[in-house]
């Protein structure tokens, strides 16, 4: 079992690793330092401002007994806050886990990890679960058993900074294949204020009608009859497919199932729930593929496209 030190943090690493932001940036300031050794790489993870605080030049240095190994280089407009290892995805090798915030906006965080492949440090991203529908940061992240769950405070539109009534917000990501996948659906804040808006404001809302689903070259299109503005992306795993909820609209596609049979998508089935349409893009391949939604006037058209690791 490897054994891990970590300096200048005082950080210990459990089972259960558990993130807060709270307070942290602040203390930080604008650099970070420090160092992460396990028993087959030490890590030399450094931020430094290029121009002020708000660019950052982060380096991490890979030393293997003792020797220079390999190296990461970017610059960046975050600052580190911490840094880890942990054998995240239970493969008997760490990963190096980062978290860092937005010099512009402390409140917001963001997750990366990086993972030695050959001569190479790659790292990954968490993905953003679609339009991350009253966020303004205040990220949370645990980590474990080959997932990070993010966790953030919601804000209705009317809310004061510091004082959120939408409750948490929690997202599941897998870690498999040296692959971030979004695991979990995030409860649509759309239901949330619903409860609270007057039902005549509600009913005077116009519903979007989903008219078509259609195979293009190089995407799948969802057609509406209107501009499809609010909506929620989850990817889900066992089997996979890609789910897509799109807040108080309604079908006009007689089928509950239409057939794809291209992109690695075999059909999209047609759900209606409470308070939003669910459209689900069942995949043939394992794992699904990364995806990218683009909203283009009156649709949603989904490319997919494998993850690229830098």
């Amino acid at each position: 079992m490897f054994r891990i030190l970590l300096y200048s943090l005082s950080i210990q690493v459990l089972s259960l690793s558990v993130f807060s932001g709270v307070g942290i940036a602040s203390e930080l300031g604008c650099s970070f330092n420090t160092q992460v050794i396990t028993d087959e790489f030490n890590y030399d993870i450094s931020t430094q401002p290029i121009v002020a605080c708000g660019k950052q030049l982060l380096k991490i240095a890979v030393k293997r007994n003792a020797n220079p190994y390999t190296q990461f280089q970017a610059e960046v407009d975050e600052i580190v806050e911490k840094a880890w290892a942990e054998d995240l995805d239970d493969d008997g090798r760490y990963e190096l886990l980062l978290v860092s915030r937005k010099h512009s906006d402390p409140a917001r965080r963001s997750f990366q990890i990086f993972y030695v492949e050959g001569n190479t440090l790659k790292h990954l991203t968490l993905p953003e679960p679609g339009s991350m529908s009253g966020y303004r940061g205040g990220d949370r992240f645990v980590t474990g058993g080959g997932r990070v769950i993010r966790s953030y405070p919601r804000y209705f539109s009317k809310d004061i900074d510091g004082e959120p009534k939408g409750g948490e917000q929690k997202v599941v990501y897998q870690f498999r294949n040296k692959e971030l996948l979004l695991a979990t659906e995030p409860e649509p804040l759309v239901k949330m204020e619903s409860s609270v808006k007057p039902a005549a404001k509600s009913r005077s809302s116009r519903a979007v009608k989903i008219q078509l689903i259609e195979v293009k070259q190089d995407y799948i299109e969802i057609k509406a009859d209107a501009a499809i503005d609010n909506y929620k992306i989850v990817r889900i795993s066992d089997p996979w497919r890609l789910i897509i909820d799109i807040p108080g609209a309604v079908s006009e596609i007689p089928e509950k199932s239409v057939r794809i049979d291209s992109h690695g998508v075999s059909k999209a089935r047609i759900g209606v729930h409470k308070g939003f349409l669910r459209i689900v893009l069942d995949s043939t391949v394992s794992p699904l593929p990364t995806e990218t939604v683009t909203q283009i006037e009156n649709s949603l058209r989904v490319s997919f496209y494998k993850l690229k690791d830098n």
